[in-house]
């Protein structure tokens, strides 16, 4: 087992490989009608919040809030902004309509050019929740009992959209991680005496199963669903996270590592053509789809570079 919550930047690297890999192979699931792969997305959403939530907190911890949201913005919203752009380009590509106010609502995040998108909408509430209830609260305990408390908020603005549901817990999660650093050494200690990991993985098989029962996959997205899903997310999300020294080997490593470093661009450029190629699926579409994936996601990567390292420059001549 790995060292507790002690996530090195090198393993926050490896996670979002796991996590961006098990988000597009679902997707791809999706495109050639394998419906057994439609958990991965969100046990790979899980790892991306988690991390969210644990790096945000460490940086405060080190930092406080030295130019957050110029931090952010450079980070998550820029690469957005190029995204929606070349989505833009790819609509008129394949014939259909888009105007101006689309593409300010857009780029504003009001309207998501692909659904997608609603992590990053997910993400800013967080964002904004995080830098304004650590300005107010400096007790642990209550800054997490609010995070749950602007959760539940989140959950009912989204008027109970499933898939917010199904992230209840996963940035709180990780800012309790954070927070619990300096114990790593004792909460591996509990984990191993409590039998934890042994738990986790009886609740993941036992999700897997009712997952699976005529009842709930006739009732998808119904309640009982929804429950399964969460704890089948939960259960699996943290087994990942503890069992992270495993995909540190070998080709793993090197696998991970890589698709860790261009994790975001390639959850903003696979979804680009994703409906299209969905629309009516072919070989040649689903060929196109990975090629413009490829193309798209080192686009980003190359226009986010070079734009933040511009703007560096400039702030600080």
């Amino acid at each position: 087992m790995s060292r507790g919550v002690l996530i090195t930047k090198e393993e926050t690297l490896l996670l979002k490989g796991i996590a961006i890999l098990m988000v597009v192979i679902e997707h791809f699931g999706q495109i050639v009608g394998l419906g057994f792969l439609n958990p991965l997305g969100p046990i790979g959403v899980f790892l991306f919040l988690f991390l969210s939530g644990y790096g945000l907190t460490r940086s405060y911890q080190k930092s406080g809030r030295d130019r957050y949201f110029i931090k952010k913005l450079q980070k998550v919203y820029v690469p957005y902004i190029f995204t929606v752009c070349v989505f833009t380009l790819w609509v008129l590509i394949i014939g259909k309509k888009t105007d101006l106010p689309l593409f300010i609502m857009e780029l504003l995040l009001i309207k998501l050019p692909q659904g997608s998108y609603w992590y990053l909408v997910l993400m800013f509430y967080w964002y904004i929740c995080f830098y304004f209830l650590t300005f107010i609260i400096s007790n642990k305990r209550y800054l997490v009992t609010m995070m749950m408390f602007f959760s539940i908020l989140i959950i009912l603005i989204m008027n109970f959209n499933r898939l917010y549901i199904w992230q209840f817990f996963s940035f709180p999660l990780g800012v309790i991680a954070a927070f619990n650093v300096e114990n790593y050494d004792k909460e591996v200690s509990s984990l191993q005496s409590n039998n934890i990991v042994s738990t986790l993985f009886v609740v993941a098989l036992i999700s897997i199963i009712v997952k699976k029962l005529p009842y709930v996959d006739s009732h998808q997205l119904g309640f009982v669903d929804t429950i399964v899903q969460i704890s089948l997310t939960l259960s699996l999300g943290i087994l990942i996270i503890l069992f992270r020294d495993i995909l540190s080997r070998g080709v793993l490593y090197k696998i991970n590592i890589f698709f860790g470093g261009l994790s975001y661009e390639l959850y903003l450029g696979h979804a680009v053509s994703l409906d299209w190629v969905k629309e009516a699926t072919s070989i040649n579409k689903i060929l196109i789809w990975v090629l413009l994936t490829i193309g798209i996601t080192w686009l980003l990567k190359f226009l986010t570079t070079y734009f933040n390292k511009a703007l560096y420059k400039h702030i600080v001549n």
